[in-house]
């Protein structure tokens, strides 16, 4: 569960006074829980629309497994081979790109071991800008980059243990935080992109990454908020 649940469910109990008010109800841009997915076979690509990624790389194997390592069925990442870079990519419902107001995107990952593994939020239909790059590294570190060539070491992580990320984009500033378990590791960073919107959540693995480690990943969201709704969204 995201350390901002509460926050949601509190608003779904709000939608019906703010309609009358207004105010257009937050967007829900993707919402991949894989509950309703074939169990132990890899998902399929349709889309937001039906709770998939979009894309999936040749040599990457991404199976729906049930509940045992993460409370639910989940999404096992496994590389069958080393030496190129490998990805998921989710994109946002209706081929969407956010470039104004608040946006929040979350997931649970679980990696049961160390090793390099890679995490970009870029824009819709391709990847060429980077509004975030984080890079889990076999040493347990955390590292993120972006697009204005600010690199830094944020935090560490341990085999086994459940993470829960969140990042908070300011899409009006241009600025971001990452939190983890509800923890931030990094606040208020430029990401250096001007031109384009934020549309895409690509997660995988790279060159360096050894084949055969499993890594497991949940609950992949992204809302767009209302900035009137948002109390402390840093």
């Amino acid at each position: 569960m995201f350390p901002n649940r509460w926050f949601f469910c509190c608003l779904i109990s709000w939608l019906p006074c703010l309609a009358n008010a207004g105010v257009e109800p937050n967007t829900v841009l993707l919402d991949a829980r894989f509950n309703d997915q074939p169990l132990n076979a890899q998902i399929g690509t349709g889309g937001a629309s039906l709770g998939q990624p979009v894309s999936i790389s040749a040599g990457l194997q991404a199976f729906v497994v049930p509940s045992g390592v993460l409370p639910t069925a989940s999404l096992r990442v496994r590389p069958l081979a080393s030496g190129a870079a490998r990805f998921v990519s989710f994109e946002f419902v209706d081929s969407a790109e956010v470039t104004d107001g608040l946006l929040t995107i979350n997931f649970l990952l679980k990696a049961g071991q160390l090793d390099r593994r890679l995490v970009y939020v870029r824009e819709q239909g391709s990847a060429g800008r980077d509004f975030l790059s984080m890079t889990l590294l076999s040493s347990g570190s955390i590292a993120v980059s972006d697009q204005s060539g600010n690199s830094a070491s944020i935090g560490t992580y341990t085999a086994g243990a459940l993470m829960a990320f969140e990042f908070r984009f300011k899409m009006d500033t241009g600025r971001y935080s990452i939190f983890l378990n509800g923890v931030p590791l990094a606040t208020d960073r430029a990401h250096g992109i001007t031109d384009r919107g934020i549309g895409s959540l690509i997660i995988g693995t790279d060159p360096a990454s050894t084949e055969g480690l499993d890594w497991f990943v949940d609950d992949v969201q992204a809302f767009r908020l209302d900035e009137l709704l948002v109390d402390g969204f840093e």
